[in-house]
């Protein structure tokens, strides 16, 4: 895993994309297969969603220096999963919430961010608004969310797992914004004030 000090020296051009979770697009498309379109029930196929966005909030806040203390909670807003579609079909979301499930490794110093991500776990529910269409369960455990550098900062979340409608595995990229790239990438030096939330844009779900 790279650290965010290295980050810090490819500068500060990153535009992304969580916990991943804490959202997430800096890998390549992965393309959709023929969907079993049902009208209610369990619902099979891949779905390939881009364009989600949302925010991660700590607490504590992350600071760049002091004495470590363990995070309470990391809450993650999925505010859209973006266009999402499986083969030749839209898939209508009505509404998907995340949860994270802290590690050991989780504090709220910049310097251990990267490393705190990689010891938490992530759980999502998404519903959709096709009546009688069953919810999927979208999880990922300690040590499959890792930062990720290119083609800009955020994370990448690889090896889950989906259960209930298009169950299968699943990818998450969670890319940061510029400004929440440039605070995390400052705060990690040492330099500027604690940094209580993080945005992301134009991230990607695969399941």
């Amino acid at each position: 895993m790279h650290s965010f000090r290295k980050l810090a020296s490819i500068g500060g051009a990153c535009s992304i994309p969580m916990v991943s979770l804490l959202g997430l697009s800096v890998s390549s498309p992965v393309w959709a297969t023929a969907s079993s379109q049902h009208k209610s029930g369990t619902v099979s196929g891949i779905v390939n969603c881009s364009g989600s966005q949302g925010s991660i909030k700590f607490s504590p806040p992350l600071v760049p220096s002091g004495t470590a203390k363990p995070e309470k909670s990391v809450k993650v807003t999925v505010s859209s999963l973006g266009t999402c579609t499986s083969g030749a079909s839209t898939v209508s979301i009505k509404k998907t919430t995340a949860s994270v499930i802290l590690g050991s490794g989780s504090t709220n110093l910049c310097s251990n961010f990267a490393s705190g991500a990689s010891s938490d776990g992530l759980k999502m529910t998404i519903s959709y608004t096709t009546k009688g269409v069953k919810s999927t369960t979208v999880t990922f455990t300690a040590g499959e969310i890792t930062e990720v550098t290119s083609p800009s900062l955020g994370f990448q979340a690889t090896g889950g797992t989906a259960t209930g409608s298009y169950a299968g595995s699943a990818l998450l990229t969670v890319p940061l914004t510029t400004t929440s790239a440039n605070a995390i990438e400052t705060c990690f030096t040492g330099s500027g004030g604690s940094v209580p939330s993080l945005q992301f844009s134009g991230g990607s779900a695969t399941y």
